[in-house]
């Protein structure tokens, strides 16, 4: 190859890709959805009769193909208020995932809410690219307390780390018969 050049006035670049990473300054996304709803039996991490609102799913994905490892996922617990009512709970199924998804089980009424691996699953860390994505089912029990809460997720990657806080834009609610997401 030949090129020929007068003056060149700033940086050159020939058949490099661009670095998809510089681009941005999470080298991952992730996306949060509720679903499903039911009542815990005696084959679950939490007592039995805690019942699970619904089920939050996070699929994270890494922007390009560089690995990002996933360290953890915290709890942040915004508010937490006791219920005066304690409703009837019904079952109503889940929503099965076409992407195999890491279990995770959640206990909303603990003073420290953490997350822990189902079913003998394995736990943190996991690691992302953008042909390998990772769907993380978590399962939160509530029974007499209504609590806003969020996801931090934690990631490094190519000597970058930080924490990503789920959803990006509010915060989830989780009560007694009810979950949505709170938009800040």
């Amino acid at each position: 190859m030949v090129i020929q050049a007068g003056v060149i006035n700033g940086d050159v670049t020939i058949n490099v890709a661009p670095d998809p990473l510089a681009a941005h300054p999470v080298p991952l996304m992730a996306t949060v959805t509720l679903a499903g709803a039911g009542r815990h039996s005696e084959h679950s991490d939490l007592p039995n009769g805690v019942y699970t609102p619904w089920s939050i799913s996070v699929l994270v994905e890494g922007r390009s193909a560089q690995a990002v490892i996933l360290h953890r996922m915290r709890v942040l617990v915004v508010d937490r208020r006791r219920v005066s009512f304690l409703p009837d709970r019904g079952d109503s199924g889940m929503y099965p995932s076409v992407l195999a998804s890491r279990e995770f089980t959640l206990n909303l009424n603990a003073e420290e809410p953490s997350l822990y691996a189902r079913n003998g699953q394995p736990d943190f860390p996991f690691t992302v690219h953008a042909s390998d994505p990772e769907l993380f089912e978590i399962n939160p029990g509530v029974y007499e307390h209504e609590v806003d809460w969020r996801l931090a997720l934690d990631w490094s990657c190519a000597g970058r780390h930080g924490t990503i806080t789920l959803p990006e834009n509010g915060m989830l609610r989780y009560g007694p018969e009810r979950a949505y997401t709170i938009p800040e």
